[in-house]
């Protein structure tokens, strides 16, 4: 996997939440929040651009490191103290400036400063929303939870989307061969090696289903790049180098198949109780019924051939046509292809 690119993913959505966070920190030293001298906003500026910067890599860095495979409360212990510990030392320096002298008289300065405490008191509330939004985000997502506060979908509307059905082959079977506990295991572990390729792919997590993961795109992320084509090879390249894990574990290495398929589906809000993002449509049932093919078929992945005739698909892959396919409880024939890359 392109480590170029994953960097270049984690450094730009840093950057964007640096200077979110110094946006705010000067806009709380207007308010008197802070020091609102000239001195004061530039240091609230610079100390909110650093610990925004600091946590949001410290985000990247964790969510595909073993701090996201602790338990919840103990993960949210570590995040809590973590962002506190950043905010404390950022604040400590910034407001060391204004004073002169030895350490302990600098200090004892710093921490008489009524401006310091209130950024610390700052600090201490900024650290729990932090970790309260980067939960949230974590167990239902981060544009799913944007969509749910911005109520874009209270109302129903129609989108042009991609969904890829994929799962483990032969789970069932290895599910019987290393027991289910373990199988679960497998499937943290195969989940969580994807996390790298969904990022890059751009893709967004509709819902885990048993071993299966549904993934979807708009049209124009999806497209770019053939991103959805994409995800497909970037995990295969991921699970292929952690394949010495896998067998020491669990005396294999998983396998994997795939259906793309795109189309206009209605999108909108579902449940009181639990409210979640629904998706309603054809496009679904017809993904799952291509997904259904790539064992009859002996490919890893089958796209509709309507998906592939709108996408400019990189000269690295090859399509392997398969004629026209009446679906399981459909009428009219699906063109299907399978996809592949290309030997070098």
């Amino acid at each position: 996997m392109n480590s170029k690119s994953i960097n270049k993913y984690r450094i730009i959505n840093s950057v964007s939440i640096g200077v979110v966070s110094c946006v705010i920190s000067i806009a709380f030293a207007f308010l008197g929040v802070f020091d609102s001298t000239l001195q004061g906003i530039i240091t609230a500026g610079a100390i909110g651009l650093f610990c925004g910067l600091t946590i949001s890599l410290f985000e990247s860095w964790s969510a595909v490191s073993f701090i996201k495979r602790l338990a919840l409360p103990v993960n949210m212990l570590i995040r809590f103290l973590f962002y506190t510990f950043i905010l404390f030392v950022a604040n400590s320096a910034g407001y060391s400036i204004k004073y002169t002298g030895s350490f302990s008289e600098i200090m004892f300065s710093v921490i008489n400063d009524p401006a310091f405490n209130n950024s610390i008191i700052f600090s201490i509330v900024l650290s729990a929303l932090f970790n309260t939004s980067f939960t949230f985000i974590s167990l239902i997502g981060q544009k799913v939870l944007l969509n749910l506060l911005l109520g874009r979908y209270h109302h129903p509307k129609e989108e042009e989307l991609i969904f890829m059905f994929l799962d483990i082959k032969g789970s069932t079977t290895i599910a019987e061969k290393i027991g289910h506990l373990r199988f679960i295991n497998l499937l943290n572990d195969f989940f969580y090696d994807m996390s790298e390729a969904i990022m890059l792919a751009k893709a967004e997590i509709y819902k885990y289903v048993g071993d299966e993961i549904i993934l979807v795109w708009k049209f124009k992320q999806g497209f770019l790049n053939a991103n959805c084509v994409r995800l497909f090879f970037l995990h295969g390249e991921k699970i292929q180098s952690r394949k010495d894990y896998y067998r020491n574990v669990y005396g294999l290495v998983p396998d994997f198949k795939a259906g793309l398929h795109g189309g206009k589906v209605v999108t909108g809000e579902l449940g009181a109780i639990k409210t979640e993002i629904g998706y309603f449509g054809d496009v679904l049932n017809t993904t799952a019924r291509i997904e259904s093919l790539c064992n009859e078929k002996c490919e890893g992945l089958l796209v509709s051939g309507d998906l592939l005739a709108l996408m400019e698909l990189p000269a690295e892959y090859e399509k392997v046509p398969h004629g026209d396919i009446v679906l399981r409880g459909k009428e009219k024939p699906v063109a299907v292809y399978g996809v592949k890359k290309r030997a070098d």
